[in-house]
């Protein structure tokens, strides 16, 4: 019955943000163990490049993010991102510059993803971008979202686990909302 009532709240979700400002469809919230939210960021050019998400917490360690994101300005392709912070990144990469990304394995639900990584460093931030062709992210996106736990194993051999639920409704909120993004809103 919850299921049913949740499906119903999605539904009038997205169709009264046809309505609704910008403000009002970006707001975060929460979706069981994932939330959805939006980040904008403005760029040295003096653009504005804004990000719709769904992310979760690892298990283990809240500053380890696994995030399924859509940026308007690439046409609202699916970006599947692991984030960590300094501390967090040092402690499962010991070695310098995270050089064992290489190693970094990915299954869901006991069924192994592939997952090419590509390592960006901004700050106190450090992103691991699944680096594969549209086809492949989208195949990912769709395995999170109907998947229950996420384990993601660091060269290291250290364990990180994510839980899945809620990431249907947080994805496709922030997918809704990267389809209806409206440039003109931003200064």
């Amino acid at each position: 019955m919850l299921s049913f009532y949740r499906s119903g709240l999605l539904a009038l979700t997205l169709v009264s943000g046809f309505m609704a400002d910008v403000e009002a469809q970006v707001q975060r919230s929460s979706h069981q163990a994932w939330v959805s939210d939006v980040a904008i960021e403005r760029l040295q050019d003096k653009s504005v490049l804004t990000e719709y998400f769904g992310e979760s917490a690892s298990n283990e360690n809240t500053d380890v993010i696994v995030r399924v994101g859509f940026i308007p300005r690439f046409g609202c392709a699916p970006l599947i991102t692991f984030k960590f912070d300094n501390s967090s990144a040092r402690s499962l990469f010991p070695t310098s510059n995270l050089s064992e990304i290489d190693s970094l394995s990915v299954s869901i639900d006991g069924a192994n993803l592939s997952f090419p990584s590509l390592l960006d460093e901004d700050g106190n931030v450090h992103s691991i971008y699944m680096n594969a062709s549209l086809q492949r992210r989208i195949t990912a996106r769709l395995r999170v979202e109907v998947g229950n736990s996420l384990l993601l194993r660091t060269g290291s051999s250290r364990n990180l686990s994510f839980s899945l639920l809620g990431s249907r409704d947080a994805i496709s909120i922030a997918h809704q909302n990267c389809r209806r993004h409206d440039p003109s809103q931003q200064q």
